[in-house]
């Protein structure tokens, strides 16, 4: 992963792809570093480097991976289903409160239901 994350093979993955297949093969590389290197235009990179400092991952919490499935599903059964969209999201919410409530007492925060240690909420360190 170091190799592959590194700078150096970035800008020369990007540099490969746009002179081997063209200008339509730009390769947007997390690596804020080796993105300042592409061959792209200099106004454009500097639109997207100016954002990147607003650029704020969504907290990830204990569970959080079923909110993302919860409300696939529930849009699924609403739309193609045709389910009661307040049914649906109802039972989502339900599934994604017990899987939270299961992860906080896995890592000991939680125990028979009652929080024993608050969890920290990863959204109010981002502001600081």
């Amino acid at each position: 992963m170091k190799w592959w994350a590194n700078a150096d093979t970035q800008v020369a993955f990007g540099n490969t792809l746009q002179t081997t297949y063209g200008p339509e093969y730009m390769w947007n590389t997390a690596n804020l570093s080796a993105y300042q290197e592409l061959p792209w235009k200099h106004d454009h990179k500097q639109v997207i480097l100016d954002q990147a400092e607003w650029i704020a991952e969504v907290p990830r919490v204990p569970g959080s991976y079923l909110l993302e499935r919860e409300l696939s599903n529930a849009y699924n059964a609403i739309v193609l289903d045709g389910e009661n969209l307040r049914t649906a999201i109802d039972l989502a919410s339900k599934r994604v409160n017990r899987e939270t409530e299961r992860k906080l007492e896995e890592f000991g925060f939680m125990v028979d239901g009652v929080i024993v240690e608050p969890y920290p909420n990863p959204e109010l360190s981002i502001r600081d």
